[in-house]
């Protein structure tokens, strides 16, 4: 079976590549398509796939007509938020990808129904409040939540980069509501932790370190004592998205502690096996508390990545996500 995917940039690109990677550890093939690089036609004159995983809000006529002349073809979009949360009075404070109407009339232009299926970043718990106006027209809806990529994340020590601390992700205005609460104040003053900050945005702060490939994160991840999870403002108020990053980072066999959001405790670690606090303060006694009780973070570690491991990889998500399309099996996360 061949799986085309529309590649996007950021967050993304990374659940991209996981994907990718477990196709391909189940025997399938994949192509990525960069439509800066290569036109519609031309990949799909190039290339056949039984599968397209791509975007509705990224959607060209020239897509369209291809994925119409491919009919037996399905066809999987991740698709701006259209459900129960679009009608809060004050989502406007959060930067959440909304479904425009021109999103909505690219995806209503492709032929056959019946082999399209619709999904966001969030949990399932959440499918009504993310996607549930989409279902209500008869589209077929599941959730993706980012879970661990093992190809890239595993662990994966080496002494020279070993710290107390390490955080990977970039820094700008809103998602630094909540970095300047929680990680900002881990930097001040210089030397209270060794404390290495990674990302593609500059951050404020002399501990910042620059840009970092994936094989050096996993590096730094695997090295370092706690590795902090810091959702955007959207995650805690709604509680539907979680980070890649808690997975990727559980998969080195590192220590991560989370910020609040509901959906780690609702759809991934129903036993409250993660940590996760909704104040700073509580949140920075307990980065203090690990690094000095090695035995019990040891221990905390080992039970979230046995958890990870068994059921929350791009593994388990891509043989749920075959059944779900090619034996119309009910999607569980």
């Amino acid at each position: 079976m061949k799986l085309a995917i529309h590649t996007e940039q950021m967050a993304s690109w990374y659940i991209n590549i996981g994907l990718k990677n477990a196709f391909e550890n189940l025997g399938h093939e994949v192509v990525l398509w960069d439509d800066s690089k290569k036109s519609a036609f031309d990949f799909f004159n190039q290339n056949k796939p039984d599968i397209l995983w791509s975007q509705g809000y990224n959607l060209s006529r020239a897509e369209i007509k291809c994925i119409n002349e491919l009919p037996n073809m399905k066809v999987i979009l991740k698709v701006g938020t259209w459900g129960t949360i679009n009608k809060e009075s004050d989502v406007r404070e959060y930067e959440i990808l909304m479904a425009s109407e021109e999103e909505k009339e690219k995806v209503a232009s492709i032929q056959n129904t019946n082999r399209l299926f619709l999904f966001n970043y969030h949990s399932p718990s959440y499918n009504e409040l993310i996607l549930g106006e989409w279902q209500n027209l008869g589209y077929n809806i599941f959730s993706m939540a980012p879970v661990a990529d093992i190809y890239s994340f595993y662990p994966d020590y080496e002494e020279r980069y070993a710290s107390d601390i390490v955080y990977c992700g970039g820094y700008w205005p809103y998602k630094g509501k909540n970095l300047n609460r929680y990680i900002l104040p881990l930097c001040n003053p210089v030397g209270k932790y060794n404390i290495k900050i990674f990302g593609n945005q500059h951050w404020p702060v002399p501990q910042y370190c620059g840009y970092a490939r994936d094989e050096t994160i996993r590096k730094m991840m695997s090295s370092a004592k706690i590795v902090p999870a810091i959702h955007e403002s959207q995650s805690n108020r709604y509680g539907m998205e979680v980070l890649s990053r808690v997975f990727n980072a559980i998969a080195c066999k590192t220590c991560v502690i989370s910020d609040y959001v509901e959906a780690l405790h609702k759809d991934f670690f129903p036993n409250k096996e993660i940590l996760m606090f909704d104040n700073p303060s509580d949140y920075h006694d307990a980065i203090d508390y690990f690094l000095k009780n090695e035995d019990e973070r040891i221990n905390y570690i080992n039970k979230l990545y046995d958890i990870v491991i068994h059921e929350h990889t791009f593994d388990v998500r891509v043989k749920q996500i075959i059944d779900m399309l090619l034996f119309d099996r009910e999607y569980h996360v």
